[in-house]
């Protein structure tokens, strides 16, 4: 997890974009979790590459018995994060300024970690599940929640041509940081090869069909906007015309299939 591989930035764009993911995703994660293992009490690891929403509620979920760590590689999204959790009063979550690669200082063991859209950001994908692995108890259980860039399964219906040009210059961004283009492709495998027991796969793709939902194709846009222009992906003109349009979708009868997450999980050996 680098900070500095992630095209999207922080700011007003950003943080209503993530909120309103989390709203759309996470009912479905929730339930994904407790199905595998996510109990009341326990000690948690939330390894996040943007603003937390989900870390405050996991901590809400393990109550004043359990805990949440929530790790992060910038300090913006920590600080926006832990700000949020001290407005809803949620006392029962530690904040780090920490990455994947560098757990094992955290010197806890987690009865659980979870994170969604970190591992699309690490250009180390094995190494990073092994560390993520080693934090665990025996026993303990480690879920991911990712995408891929290129193979991402979203749709329009009616076609809407900017939906398609969206994932391009996602997609585009990807390949100038060298990342894997189908992370998600490769979870399944990779917990097999490092050896979990009680392997679970499944795939969430909600259907955006309100104008709140579809705006997750602007407010991308506009969280991008720095690495777009500076890797040469469109003009600024081209780039305000596109949020214009896309605007526009936001008000139409169209139905869009966003990124397909695959969420997979599985035990540690004891």
């Amino acid at each position: 997890m680098n900070s500095k591989n992630n095209f999207l930035e922080n700011g007003n764009s950003e943080k209503l974009r993530v909120k309103t993911l989390n709203k759309i995703y996470n009912p479905f994660t929730k339930e994904f979790l407790v199905n595998n293992g996510l109990k009341k009490g326990m000690t948690i690891l939330e390894f996040s590459s943007r603003i937390g929403f989900f870390a405050i509620e996991l901590a809400e979920f393990v109550g004043n018995k359990g805990k949440v760590i929530a790790i992060f590689n910038d300090m913006d999204s920590l600080k926006i994060t832990k700000k949020m959790a001290h407005d809803a009063g949620i006392l029962n979550i530690e904040f780090k300024l920490c990455d994947i690669e560098n757990i094992a200082n955290l010197n806890i063991k987690f009865d659980f970690a979870y994170g969604r859209w970190v591992l699309i950001y690490n250009n180390n994908l094995e190494n990073a599940i092994k560390k993520l692995q080693d934090s665990l108890k025996p026993g303990g259980v480690l879920v991911c929640e990712e995408l891929n860039f290129d193979n991402h399964g979203s749709f329009s219906s009616p076609h809407e041509p900017l939906i398609d040009k969206y994932h391009k210059l996602v997609l585009e961004n990807s390949q100038k940081l060298n990342l894997e283009p189908n992370t998600a492709n490769s979870l399944y495998n990779l917990f097999i090869s490092k050896k979990f027991n009680n392997i679970t796969i499944n795939a969430n793709q909600p259907i955006r069909i309100s104008a709140e939902e579809k705006s997750l194709y602007r407010l991308g846009l506009q969280s991008m906007t720095t690495a777009i222009l500076k890797n040469n992906l469109c003009s600024e003109p081209e780039l305000s015309e596109m949020i214009t349009q896309l605007n526009a979708v936001e008000k139409n009868n169209s139905i869009i299939g966003g990124y397909r997450n695959l969420i997979v999980s599985g035990q540690k050996m004891i």
